[in-house]
């Protein structure tokens, strides 16, 4: 009974174990099944050889050959040297014989074949051999990189094109690093600067570039950077070798890699300046013969308004009313009066910005206060602002700046700078005359909280003949020519003059003058100088009125 017992389990041992036996053996089938399925859809060539004939080749091996099925070399003694192109049958030679005599492994190397139709194909070839059943076996893989070495080769091509492109453009081309250094520049660009090669790739564009446009370049490089714009073009200035402006236009794009991680910027630069001069020419005389048209307007305004006036009180004489009108006549003279210093206010400009342009105008320097010059102007004005309903406030961190000026100019460009604020200013409204001491330089502004300017038409209203906006409302109106005066009056002091402003939210004036001392002078001298001053701020009440003509009541 013990034996049967036994003899039964070892029978279902034995089961068991053919059981797992046919289940390992289906699984190597299903792997060797997958392996096979995997060499043969490999886009690799896999060449398998025992001894010296080719036992198996995958189809990509077999059109990597030209030939179209691998049946028609699998059995023969094919193998990649009948195949290889004359430049490279030595080392591979070489490389199969070692194969041949001992196990080794052979590392990836590019070669040239031809393949069946004569065509040239190229692929990276490795190796390696074994023993099996002591028969040296040996395994050939190629993978094909044709395409990869053409797309070189073209790239060659393009990179050759490109060089004789940049280097012979008739325009300037740079191509410029991510921090702005110049990396490569050539020939038309180094004339157009007037730096040599060397010297331009020892700078940064910002080194060339007028100061005022890096801050836009800039930004649209970073924007460049971002992946925000794909290019952009931009109208800006450079600085030649000998100090004179060039414009340019710069066509600008980002070259990146393959991941697309940016690497350098590459530039088309166009010298526009003879355009640039043509068209600035030409907007000037426009702007000129709007200017005449304006002034002629102008004139004939307050004229016409005191002729109408003249009649009106002619009319008064000759009916003797005019003692039972003194109110209205009263009325009809400040009208007259205001009308002249309208008229006065256009011809001195008229007469200033004449003058400047024919380099005639000269300042009458004198150490002075500049700071109780400007409170003295702002409050010669308090009066007239505050009874417009229009609140006043100076302020300074400074006392006294004694330094060389002429009043009378300081006086026309805070009186100009006022007036405008007064303009552009509603009712319970603010205007702010600041000067803060920068030990250097002085830093004087006029700040309002009116209307303000667009922020594209900042850039033209110091400009000759224009205004920031021609649809004029009464009390905005003007000749357009005193903020050009302003400039130049500053500009003659060595200082400049800057405007911050947006829409709505009001306008800031900003006059930097530095900081300079003539050589001081004898006691009579200082003596009629502070006479001449005192004349001058007695007249105060004139120039107001001179000023604030155009501004209507």
């Amino acid at each position: 009974m013990q034996n049967v017992e036994e003899v039964n389990y070892l029978k279902e041992h034995i089961r068991e174990l053919e059981r797992k036996l046919e289940k390992k053996e289906n699984e190597l089938r299903k792997s060797e099944y997958l392996f096979q399925k995997v060499v043969e859809l490999s886009p690799v060539s896999i060449y398998f050889y025992k001894k010296d004939k080719l036992f198996y080749v995958n189809e990509a091996g077999a059109k990597f050959l030209g030939i179209e099925k691998p049946d028609e070399i699998i059995g023969t003694t094919m193998n990649p040297v009948a195949m290889s192109h004359p430049d490279y049958i030595d080392i591979i030679k070489e490389r199969i014989n070692l194969l041949r005599s001992k196990e080794t492994k052979l590392p990836y190397m590019e070669q040239k074949f031809i393949r069946k139709d004569g065509t040239i194909v190229y692929g990276e070839a490795a190796g390696i051999s074994f023993m099996d059943d002591g028969v040296m076996n040996r395994i050939v893989v190629i993978h094909d990189v044709t395409k990869r070495v053409h797309m070189k080769q073209s790239l060659k091509e393009s990179e050759e094109c490109f060089r004789g492109a940049f280097e012979n453009a008739a325009i300037g081309m740079s191509l410029t690093s991510l921090d702005g250094k110049l990396i490569k520049v050539n020939k038309s660009m180094c004339k157009m600067t007037g730096y040599s090669e060397a010297e331009l790739l020892k700078k940064k564009y910002q080194d060339i570039t007028h100061h005022e446009d890096v801050s836009t370049d800039m930004e649209k490089s970073n924007d460049l950077i971002a992946n925000k714009i794909q290019s952009y073009d931009i109208e800006k200035r450079y600085i030649h070798k000998q100090g004179y402006i060039i414009w340019v236009i710069i066509s600008i794009s980002l070259v990146r890699d393959q991941s697309g991680n940016p690497l350098y910027f590459i530039a088309q630069i166009q010298d526009v300046t003879n355009v640039k001069q043509a068209k600035e020419a030409l907007k000037y005389d426009k702007l000129k013969t709007e200017f005449f048209a304006n002034i002629s307007h102008e004139v004939r305004t307050p004229i016409n308004i005191i002729l109408s006036t003249i009649q009106l009180l002619n009319m008064y004489l000759k009916k003797d009313q005019s003692s039972g009108n003194l109110s209205n006549i009263g009325n009809h003279l400040d009208t007259m009066r205001q009308n002249c210093y309208r008229t006065i206010r256009l011809i001195n400009n008229f007469i200033d910005t004449t003058t400047i342009d024919s380099n005639f105008y000269n300042l009458s320097l004198q150490n002075y206060n500049i700071v109780q010059i400007i409170e003295d102007i702002t409050l010669s004005v308090a009066e007239y602002i505050e009874g417009k309903g229009i609140n006043l406030i100076f302020d300074t961190d400074i006392e006294e700046k004694i330094m060389a000026c002429d009043p009378d100019k300081i006086e026309r460009i805070i009186l100009n700078l006022i007036s405008n604020a007064v303009k552009f200013t509603e009712q319970d409204g603010n205007i702010k005359v600041s000067i803060k001491d920068k030990v250097k330089y002085i830093e004087i502004s006029v700040q309002d909280d009116g209307v303000g300017i667009e922020r594209e038409k900042l850039k033209f209203i110091f400009e000759r003949f224009g205004q920031v906006n021609k649809s004029f409302v009464r009390n905005r109106e003007g000749s357009g020519i005193g903020l050009s005066l302003v400039k130049s009056f500053v500009e003659m002091h060595e200082g400049n003059i800057e405007a911050k402003s947006e829409n709505g939210q009001g306008s800031k004036f900003i006059i930097r003058l530095p900081v300079k001392v003539i050589k001081e002078e004898n006691l009579l001298k200082q003596e009629k100088r502070l006479s001449q001053l005192n004349d001058s701020l007695n007249k105060y009440v004139e120039k107001v009125n001179i000023e604030f003509s155009d501004i209507y009541l």
